[in-house]
């Protein structure tokens, strides 16, 4: 199953770019990371 395994690096791959985001718009601006981060958590909750 190529495609399994690809489809979890991938969501692996996409939670690194976010956490490294996260961490870049942390030290920018705190207002703007703790924007982000809400809105992150919204829509995590939503998906659950």
């Amino acid at each position: 199953m190529p495609s399994k395994i690809y489809s979890v690096w991938f969501k692996s791959f996409k939670r690194s770019v976010t956490a490294s985001l996260l961490i870049f718009f942390f030290l920018g601006s705190e207002s703007l990371y703790l924007v982000l981060h809400n809105r992150i958590i919204l829509i995590y909750e939503r998906r659950s």
